[in-house]
């Protein structure tokens, strides 16, 4: 079975003891678009958001790039 972004971060965000308004707030996009990314419902997420996502998961933008690549199949 294929790992998506969507099922790392709501991982990670469980992780980090936070719900899905509380993550979006600490990326700075809405709860909607949030809800969207984690559950794989878009392919564009911008660069802005990438790293915003990253900094939250205290990792470097290239593990960010990384699953979003691996789940889109490159």
């Amino acid at each position: 079975m294929k790992i998506t972004i969507g099922q790392v971060l709501k991982d990670k965000r469980i992780n980090l003891n936070l719900n899905c308004s509380e993550m979006a707030k600490k990326i700075g996009i809405s709860r909607m678009t949030y809800y969207r990314i984690e559950n794989d419902m878009t392919n564009h997420i911008s660069f802005t958001t990438k790293s915003k996502i990253a900094t939250v998961l205290n990792k470097n933008i290239e593990y960010v790039i990384n699953l979003i690549n691996l789940n889109k199949g490159e």
